[in-house]
Order: structure tokens, then sequence, then C-alpha cells
């Protein structure tokens, strides 16, 4: 996938594939060529899923197909103000993107999967659920404290919700310096809101 500052890499080998889907969306859908077979096995495209379909599917069919990557750029996009991932539809896009992902956790530990026409305080509640689960794959916390901070940052949602998990995600080591202050900056704001 080409972008105006150069070429987009993506991982090429499976388990790469794999270990960084859950962190974000791995595969350029326009350029997949996927067998009916595995998208019958894992259910197909959901229906609910607005925006970030894709992503559900790629999801969801971890564990039972296999996925590459060519190395070489196939396909040059034209990105438009108005695309469905853009910044008139970015809480939306990240609400449903997030909400794939946790139902991919959620899932993981045996939990019911959100409806992706959930609440935000509802997501913010679910994500809160299993940072304080915990994991031991350490690849999974890290993109579950990813999302956190894109939800604190991209999803209005009830402030003191939104504090409860900006703390958990502060509480969790490996954040780089720049998503910490973001989140102590929303903090700041939020007790300033609730004082």
């Amino acid at each position: 996938m080409l972008r105006r500052r150069g070429v987009k890499s993506l991982p090429t080998q499976h388990e790469d594939i794999v270990r960084a889907l859950p962190l974000a969306n791995q595969i350029c859908h326009p350029a997949v060529m996927m067998r009916r077979c595995a998208i019958a096995e894992a259910g197909g495209y959901d229906p609910r899923f607005r925006l970030a379909q894709d992503y559900d599917l790629w999801l969801r069919m971890i564990g039972s197909a296999r996925f590459g990557n060519l190395p070489e750029p196939l396909l040059n996009m034209r990105r438009h103000v108005g695309r469905s991932s853009g910044p008139a539809n970015r809480a939306r896009h990240t609400h449903f993107s997030i909400t794939a992902s946790v139902n991919h956790f959620r899932r993981q530990s045996g939990q019911p999967e959100f409806d992706p026409a959930c609440t935000a305080e509802d997501l913010a509640q679910g994500m809160l659920d299993l940072l304080c689960l915990g994991s031991e794959a350490d690849h999974d916390r890290k993109a579950l404290v990813r999302h956190a901070a894109r939800f604190i940052r991209n999803c209005p949602c009830d402030p003191a919700i939104c504090a409860r998990l900006a703390q958990a995600v502060l509480s969790l080591s490996g954040l780089n310096d720049r998503i910490k202050l973001r989140l102590y900056r929303f903090l700041q704001r939020s007790h300033m809101r609730g004082a």
C-alpha cells in the first residue's frame, strides 16, 4: 500500500501478522485474495460492523487461517477527506476497530463479545476489565494499552470512566513518554471538569 510519505510496510510471514494483528490491521483489504471456505469458517463479515468489518474478520480468522503479505506494494490508494477512516469519521472508526480488538481478547478469555453498537462507556469498561485481568502475553497487554490510548484520544465518553481507563493505562509500564503525557493531560482536564 503506497502512502504520500512512502510505502507502508506490513509483516509478510503468518506468525508476524498474527502477532501484530491485535495491535492494528496488518492486511490491506482491497488487495486481498482469500478462500471462500476460510471466510465461511470464521462466520463471514459481521454486518453489525459499519466500519472495520475487515479488521473484525481477520481477528476472527486467527487460528483457522494462514495469513501472508507480499513484500512488494500492489496497491496505490488515494486518500480523501470523506473516506470511512478519515478525520470526519475518526471517532466512529476508532470505536468499531477497538470493538473488534476487544472482542478478540474477550473471545480468548471466554467472555461474551460486545455488540459493535455498544456505548462508548461499555467499551471503556470492557477495556478496563481486560486490563485488570492482566495477560501473560506482553504483546496482548501492549495491544490493549494502545487501543485504550486511542480510545481516550478519539472517542467521546463519560469523563469519569475515561479517567479510570487513563489511570489504568498509566499504571502499566512500557508506554512511550508522548502517550503518557497525553494521558496525563487528559487526567488533569477531567479532574478540573469534575471539581
